[in-house]
């Protein structure tokens, strides 16, 4: 049985059952929202397709009207997420594509990134560890592109707190962290085996602190 209604604000043609329940159906609106796809009690549930006025769409699980369960959203903006929605939003598990160029896989929260995740960026670089809010902030894993490897503490995607930083040489630092650069106590040691222990400001050595080179040990003093 095909239904159809029309007035100054939509259009709706439908398909209904033997007990005349709307099971299947198109919507447009007048301002160009169109849903097509499964209904039961005049509302998006089972699979269908979203199309907002801007072209944003939706395609995957309905609710009671609401996406719920699985389903991918692609944006006008170039972004596509392909998981898990609760009450018209991103949460649970899921991968999106965003227009950047890099990759997220991991858990969301109301549409935010948040949880555990990966984040493979464009350039090659990959992170793997805590987000909260979207941030990398918590205990993670960043791989850059060159072969260098942080394995520590984040704060607002930046390296604070305590770490371990793999050169591409070899090279090996763990200690302190303060907005991107060694700061506070910490250890080098360079891949011909030399060692140098203290105290750091800005990247460099500066303070007391002992050298280790061929056996041999020596107080030093950076200013």
């Amino acid at each position: 049985i095909t239904k159809k209604d029309t007035n100054e604000d939509s259009y709706f043609e439908g398909y209904s059952n033997s007990t005349g329940d709307i099971e299947y159906g198109s919507l447009l609106t007048k301002n160009g929202h169109y849903y097509k796809g499964n209904l039961s009690n005049y509302q998006f549930n089972g699979k269908g397709l979203y199309i907002s006025p801007n072209g944003d769409y939706y395609l995957g699980d309905w609710e009671n009207g609401e996406s719920k369960g699985k389903g991918e959203l692609v944006l006008q903006n170039g972004t596509k997420y392909v998981g898990d929605f609760v009450s018209n939003m991103k949460n649970g598990t899921g991968k999106e594509n965003n227009e950047d160029g890099s990759v997220y896989e991991g858990n969301y929260v109301n549409n935010e990134k948040d949880g555990k995740g990966t984040i493979t960026y464009k350039d090659g670089s990959v992170y793997r560890g805590d987000i909260v809010k979207g941030e990398m902030t918590g205990k993670g894993e960043y791989t850059w592109g060159d072969g260098r490897k942080y394995e520590g503490d984040f704060v607002n995607g930046n390296l604070n707190g305590k770490g371990k930083m793999t050169m591409a040489d070899g090279s090996i630092y763990e200690g302190d962290y303060v907005n991107n650069v060694k700061h506070g106590n910490g250890s080098y040691k360079w891949n011909n085996g030399k060692t140098y222990s203290g105290n750091w400001v800005n990247n460099r050595p500066e303070g007391n602190g002992v050298l280790e080179y061929a056996n041999k040990k020596y107080d030093v003093l950076f200013r």
